[in-house]
């Protein structure tokens, strides 16, 4: 095989010569052909990722801590996560029922156990976005 050009070679299509298939563009096809196939992860594995905002009297509750339990279950099995400036997020959950508690500074003690606090969700496969709006009476 012959080739005359500087730029010819047999795998020239790959080279970083041709512009098709320069680092960036590399990069960039990287990048799509991952995000395509986590984005559904959530989805292909049943799991839910949960996310939201509490507030109290309208205000974002500064600090404190988000429980999901599902009803039956022990304590031992509730899914704990922060309140940090009025939002929480859990990122991986099974899907189902579950009894909420939240726990701060000035929240009553009817939302502090998921077996009292009458707030009740249901997580779904993929992403679940639940927003708590509590009252101090």
């Amino acid at each position: 095989m012959c080739y005359n050009h500087k730029d010819q070679s047999p795998i020239g299509w790959l080279t970083m010569r041709n512009k098709l298939w320069s680092p960036a563009a590399i990069w960039v096809v990287a990048v799509w052909l991952i995000t395509l196939v986590a984005w559904p992860a959530h989805a292909a594995d049943g799991t839910g990722s949960v996310s939201g905002r509490v507030t109290l009297d309208g205000v974002p509750l500064a600090e404190g801590k988000l429980l999901l339990r599902k009803p039956g279950e022990k304590e031992k099995a509730t899914i704990q996560t922060p309140i940090k400036a009025g939002k929480f997020m859990v990122e991986i959950i099974p899907p189902g029922k579950y009894a909420v508690a939240i726990q701060g500074a000035g929240v009553p003690a009817k939302y502090t156990s998921p077996d009292v606090s009458g707030l009740l969700v249901e997580v779904k496969p993929g992403t679940s976005v639940f927003d708590f709006s509590l009252t101090s009476k």
